[in-house]
């Protein structure tokens, strides 16, 4: 296997004394939508830049698309596309001119801009707005030329820091449809820096979580899932739920952080072994005189294991 982010004892202190990058050790290969999650302060946007070489490391090593961030950023640079949380277009300028002029400051020769704008341009369905103003897209459009850009010189990896943090729901899909095709077509690497748990449980292979520069944990979200797979979440659907039936099911033996909506009358609790509690809940229920529409098993959430993980009040 192919790693094209490898980092060994990765170190970054700010001032002599702020460690936001604490010994961090990462295996990416080629083609994975890698998501890095974290509580803000985590370390999670200070890696990325390490890996990008927009900072120097304090101590360990890194290795980008097959070079050293140390004795090769040079090549890193010239390997990586880079998009911050904020697209910072040239607005004044075309949609078809943003995109070559970066072309032509990475080394591209005009045929192959040409040729990388048309690609990327029908690709991403952006063909129509070449002609526009950066400034007069909107903001869906805004986000998929930034990535078109980024990825101009056909970078091996490509670092997206918060590529959704402020979009409405729409626009958000339109961005993850982009990102889903980088890896589809162009075998991209990409490393997602993200708030949006649900997110990167439908869109990224593998995630890592980091908190106080930590790495805590690496896998796929369903890997995550059977490894912190503790307790058993149910949902019980009541025709009518009241207080007598809550303070009921809560002094059941082995209910766990009963939860409760009175205006959808369904109750949500953990349990550590759903086979000898449901079955007591159920019963209690039924002896308040209450009416049950159904009961789901509802999986364990990448977000239910990141809280585990992290904890509600640090995240």
């Amino acid at each position: 296997m192919v790693f094209l982010i490898y980092t060994e004892n990765l170190t970054k202190v700010f001032d002599e004394r702020i460690i936001a990058v604490d010994r961090l050790n990462l295996e990416i290969p080629t083609g994975e939508i890698f998501g890095f999650l974290g509580p803000n302060g985590a370390g999670k946007t200070t890696t990325a830049r390490l890996l990008s070489c927009i900072l120097e490391p304090t101590e360990g090593e890194a290795v980008v698309a097959e070079y050293s961030i140390r004795d090769n950023f040079e090549e890193v640079r010239k390997n990586i596309g880079f998009l911050g949380e904020t697209p910072s277009l040239y607005d004044r300028l075309s949609t078809q001119r943003n995109l070559e002029l970066i072309g032509r400051l990475y080394g591209l020769t005009k045929e192959k801009v040409r040729s990388r704008v048309v690609e990327l341009a029908k690709l991403f369905d952006f063909e129509q707005y070449l002609e526009t103003s950066a400034g007069k897209l909107s903001k869906g459009n805004k986000h998929k030329v930034a990535i078109a850009r980024a990825m101009i010189h056909e970078p091996k990896v490509l670092f997206l820091d918060e590529p959704t943090s402020s979009l409405d729901p729409e626009v958000s899909s339109i961005v993850r449809e982009t990102i889903e095709q980088l890896t589809s077509v162009f075998n991209c690497t990409v490393f997602i820096c993200t708030h949006n748990l649900p997110e990167a449980q439908n869109l990224c292979d593998r995630v890592g979580i980091i908190n106080k520069g930590s790495l805590i944990t690496v896998g796929s979200p369903e890997k995550l899932r059977n490894q912190n797979n503790t307790y058993s979440k149910l949902k019980i659907e009541l025709v009518e739920l009241n207080d007598a039936i809550i303070d009921g099911v809560q002094k059941v033996e082995g209910v766990i952080d009963l939860k409760f909506d009175l205006k959808t009358s369904e109750l949500v609790f953990k349990t550590l072994n759903s086979i000898t509690t449901v079955p007591f809940v159920i019963k209690e229920i039924v002896s308040l005189n209450g009416a049950i529409l159904s009961v789901t098993k509802k999986e364990k959430s990448l977000e239910d294991i990141y809280f585990e993980l992290i904890g509600r009040r640090n995240a």
